[in-house]
């Protein structure tokens, strides 16, 4: 009862006056606390549902009804006056009922906001200069292509193509290729991407830029800043996860993440003091390398 606001409780209390004697208050008081925590949606909830909710007549159960098909959904909770309902009565509804979007609409409004995305074009180049004692069997063209449609805080889709100095653009498919697809703050979806993605979990010790392991930098901040889940548009090919993320809003207080990657990376391995033995130094970033024993400038490719 404690942490349940005073003027919540006064309504509980002044409801509770009404019913007869032969109610079971502790079932009407739980039943009224569920609805602080998930409110009664006046725009979508059906005749029944209104005609059961406690502080609701049927009579108005049936003008907002009533209202809804001829009018269409309420834009605030003064307009509740339609269905004879006096401004005492609205303010004490408040926190036991809202006339937020439900899914159809959500859907709807986020159909109408793909045609406001803004549509961006990377293209950048970079010429490395030979080293004379290293051979290529491609050109030294550093080349890379990102193409995005989003709407920030909304949604973001992309591809990235990128090639390194000496390497193909297409060898028996793309030489390095991203994609995403992510949508935020859709309902409880706070984020949700699939494709590539990079993590923010933890504070001080961090799993940050995809798979940088180590020591935070706002270690003694309290708040995080980035979002957890968000999209990778980068051309680095090694620090991020491909998979799916989401991250949902499940209360005022809690959050719940699932990320599922199916990447693998490649690290060093070095011989360190405190396991006693060999263990985990760095992510290994030298992946391509020439073999020039068995055939002539051929080229080859690490696993990762």
């Amino acid at each position: 009862m404690a942490q349940i606001p005073e003027d919540v409780k006064l309504t509980i209390e002044r409801y509770l006056e009404t019913l007869e004697t032969n109610a079971d208050y502790t079932q009407v008081y739980e039943d009224l606390i569920q609805f602080t925590e998930k409110p009664l949606n006046l725009n979508h909830a059906g005749v029944d549902e209104l005609i059961n909710f406690p502080l609701i007549t049927p009579v108005q159960a049936a003008a907002i009804v009533s209202h809804r098909k001829r009018f269409g959904l309420f834009l605030q909770l003064a307009e509740l006056q339609v269905a004879s309902m006096e401004p005492e009565q609205i303010r004490a509804l408040a926190p036991f009922v809202n006339i937020s979007p439900g899914l159809e609409d959500r859907v709807k409004g986020f159909a109408g906001k793909l045609q406001q995305g803004k549509t961006e074009l990377i293209l950048t180049t970079k010429r490395r200069y030979p080293d004379p004692q290293e051979m290529y069997n491609a050109d030294l063209m550093a080349m890379s292509t990102r193409l995005r449609y989003t709407l920030p805080g909304v949604y973001s889709f992309g591809i990235t193509a990128e090639k390194d100095p000496g390497e193909y653009w297409w060898h028996k498919g793309p030489d390095y290729f991203s994609a995403h697809a992510a949508i935020y703050n859709f309902g409880a979806v706070k984020s949700l991407v699939a494709g590539d993605y990079v993590l923010s979990l933890g504070q001080g010790l961090v799993m940050g830029s995809g798979i940088g392991i180590g020591k935070s930098a706002s270690v003694l901040n309290i708040k995080r800043s980035q979002p957890v889940v968000k999209a990778y548009r980068g051309v680095n090919e090694f620090l991020f996860l491909r998979g799916m993320a989401s991250t949902l809003k499940l209360t005022k207080k809690w959050d719940f993440t699932v990320a599922l990657a199916s990447n693998g990376i490649n690290a060093r391995l070095g011989d360190t003091s405190v396991l006693g033995g060999e263990g985990f130094s760095s992510v290994d970033l030298d992946w391509i390398w020439m073999d020039c024993t068995e055939q002539p400038m051929k080229y080859k490719r690490k696993t990762t």
